[in-house]
């Protein structure tokens, strides 16, 4: 189902401002594609990058409770596992390309 509003679903390419339509063309596109093959064996490269930026997640927590310790019963792997998630790309697609949100909403 594609979104609603203003620029639901579209890609805009390179130079389109922001540095945002390089997003959208190359990633959030693909995701589906990444999807797909990662339980294929040509899917180890997407796998080996996921593990990277889970373990690129788990230094930022990290990194980020030494700034300000983390909330009452959050772990440092449930803090990863929440930047994991929500900088990834699938939300970045789900809210921009699909519910038509703006990339600065």
């Amino acid at each position: 189902v594609r979104g609603r509003g203003p620029g639901a679903g579209r890609v805009r390419g390179p130079g389109s401002g922001s540095g945002h339509g390089v997003i959208e063309a190359r990633g959030g596109g693909g995701l589906g594609v990444f999807s797909a093959v990662a339980q294929d064996p040509a899917g180890a490269i997407y796998q080996r990058s996921e593990e990277l930026r889970r373990a690129d997640m788990g230094r930022l927590a990290d990194r980020l409770a030494t700034k300000t310790p983390l909330g009452k019963g959050v772990t440092r792997r449930r803090a990863a596992e929440l930047l994991f998630v929500l900088i990834g790309p699938a939300l970045y697609r789900d809210f921009v390309l699909e519910a038509g949100w703006t990339p600065r909403e």
